[in-house]
């Protein structure tokens, strides 16, 4: 649809750029509480005490701080692609001449949504780098 230039150029096409803002920003929010709760609080205790935090890869399993970074790579990643799609959506609204206010505003609020996400997301990438230095 960003790509559409006759979808999104057509008068009332305002519906659709908040339906997509609405769609990146849930998918920001999912990621954003998923390394919120999961990051944060770390593994389950009954995950510390039984040693069992693993992740299989095919037949390889990686265990404890490995399964970790490899989620937290994994997360990295996806977010990557959903900063793309933003990148492309603020595009198309800033071509856009309805509502500039409104478009404007949401621009902003996605912004700074996905940037907090991915903040929080490479914060940990940093610590579990470090603690692999280390």
């Amino acid at each position: 649809m960003l790509s559409c230039t006759q979808c999104m150029s057509r008068p009332g096409s305002q519906t659709s750029v908040m339906l997509l803002a609405t769609v990146i920003g849930k998918i920001a929010s999912f990621y954003k509480a998923a390394s919120s709760t999961y990051f944060e609080t770390g593994l389950s205790t009954l995950d510390q005490v039984n040693g069992n935090h693993s992740i299989n890869f095919g037949v390889y399993q990686l265990n404890g701080e490995d399964g970790k970074w490899f989620e937290l790579e994994i997360m990295s990643r996806e977010l990557r692609k959903l900063d793309e799609v933003y990148a492309r959506f603020q595009d198309v609204c800033s071509d856009l001449t309805e509502d500039l206010g409104v478009n404007k505003a949401m621009i902003g609020l996605l912004g700074n949504d996905l940037a907090s996400t991915l903040e929080v997301v490479n914060t940990w990438r940093m610590r579990q780098m470090s603690a692999f230095v280390a």
